[in-house]
Formats: structure tokens, sequence, C-alpha cells
């Protein structure tokens, strides 16, 4: 359970940094393929706003970095759920309200309720 629970952090720190990426470099140059509906126009307006949500996310990702190296598992549960749970929830009421972010508010939320269940679910003591 502690490896799966790992495995499920390291995949979702991974997706937070290419999403981190995209939103800090690549708004202006991949933003309009991926975001088709939106006006052309908007991504260069909004370059400073997705680069603001790319440095949120990209500390998200170190944080759950951070937790999958904790060795000690009580401090690696503390930190998990700071990152998955805590400081996510408490930006803006729960939710962010920046065109930036508005595609992945469900990419964040199910991965990581699924990985708070393993994490939980295993017990405190290593194996």
């Amino acid at each position: 359970m502690l490896m799966t629970a790992r495995v499920l952090m390291g995949l979702i720190a991974a997706l937070h940094l290419f999403i981190a990426y995209f939103e800090m470099f690549a708004w202006e140059t991949t933003g309009p393929r991926v975001f088709s509906t939106f006006p052309p126009e908007l991504f260069g307006q909004t370059t400073v706003l997705a680069a603001n949500q790319g440095i949120y996310t990209a500390f998200l990702a170190v944080g759950l970095i951070w937790a999958v190296c904790i060795t000690n598992r009580e401090w690696q549960r503390k930190i998990g759920i700071c990152f998955f749970a805590v400081y996510p929830g408490r930006r803006s009421g729960g939710r962010n309200h920046n065109l930036a972010s508005d595609h992945d508010d469900t990419n964040r939320t199910s991965p990581s309720c699924c990985t708070l269940a393993v994490a939980f679910s295993a017990p405190l003591t290593a194996r």
C-alpha cells in the first residue's frame, strides 16, 4: 500500500509539473491549440494569469515530491495531506477563478482524493 501511495503521488506530481510547464512557458504557443474555443487574442492578455497559476501548480508538485521523499511515515502523511487537501482547498475558497486553471480542477481533485484514500488505508508503520 505504501508503494502504491508513493507511485500515485509521484504520478500526480508529474501531472502537476506538466501543467505548470504549460501554464508558465507554453501558454501563448500551445494554449490556442489546446483551448480552440477561446479567442486567440485572449492568450496574450492572460499570460500573467497563466504564469501565476503555473507557479501555484509547480508549488503543489514540489510539495508532493517532498512528501514522497520523506522517510518518516507520519510526516509523509501530514505533508501529503497538506499538499493534496489543505493548500488547494484554501486557494480562493476552494475554486480557482482564472481561465488558466478552469480546465484542470477535476484533474487535481479526483486523483488527489484517490491517492489520499490509499495513503490513509496504509498503516503508519513502514513494512
